[in-house]
């Protein structure tokens, strides 16, 4: 994961956004996809030769994402929305069981450091389902909605969570905060209204939330394989 990396994926991004301003939607189904297909090849590519069992959910988590990029384009039909959400919730569950393993310590879920850290996306993220998505939110989404944010609430506390030591934490809690964003300015252009360069927002946020992510994650597993080796 380097420098080219980022200029490549920047690249596929701002064609796909082009594409879709100059020629619409059902013309950028394919291109929409190659910023997550590219990120799904390239850490494939880093960690082939040594394949751990966190790789393996990562690269489930990153098909997780395609699948609901398809998806997406098809989100008028409300069973297809449906399964939108849950393709990200199994997305978002990976990450949660990522950064778990990855931080190492063997403790519940919920306790003192989990609400001590991350009581600021505990709040925010009922507060913002509250009073923005509770009086908007379709009923046969009500359910699944609720899930996501909680699920979504955990997700940014785990990363508040990640011990110093850990080279890809910082990486880990911005991507995980931009990810919070561009779901957040999608909700918005979803279920109250569209805004002024709502696509170009999202799509920025959005592909940016998922490098960081990986990368952070990436930047962890390097130093804990290292470490396993040393140990061995």
């Amino acid at each position: 994961m380097n420098k080219k990396s980022i200029v490549f994926i920047s690249i596929l991004m701002l064609l796909e956004i082009v594409v879709y301003y100059v020629f619409g939607a059902s013309w950028n189904l394919y291109l929409k996809l190659l910023p997550s297909i590219f990120l799904f090849f390239f850490y494939f590519q880093h960690v082939k030769g040594n394949l751990q069992l966190i790789d393996k959910f990562l690269l489930c988590a990153l098909v997780a994402n395609i699948l609901g990029e398809i998806a997406y384009v098809f989100k008028g039909n409300e069973l297809v929305f449906l399964f939108i959400l849950l393709f990200y919730l199994v997305e978002h569950q990976l990450y949660i069981i990522i950064l778990r393993k990855q931080n190492g310590i063997n403790q519940s879920l919920i306790n003192e450091s989990f609400v001590k850290k991350g009581w600021p996306y505990l709040a925010i993220s009922f507060l913002f389902f509250g009073l923005i998505l509770m009086n908007n939110v379709p009923d046969i989404y009500f359910a699944l909605i609720i899930l996501y944010v909680v699920q979504f609430a955990v997700l940014g506390a785990i990363s508040l969570q990640l011990r110093n030591q850990l080279p890809g934490k910082l990486f880990i809690i911005i991507g995980v905060a931009i990810n919070a964003l561009s779901d957040g300015l999608t909700s918005w252009e979803m279920f109250v209204f569209p805004f002024t360069g709502d696509y170009v927002l999202i799509r920025i946020t959005y592909v940016s939330a998922k490098y960081l992510i990986a990368y952070g994650i990436y930047q962890n597993r390097n130093l804990l394989v290292a470490t396993v080796e040393e140990e061995d």
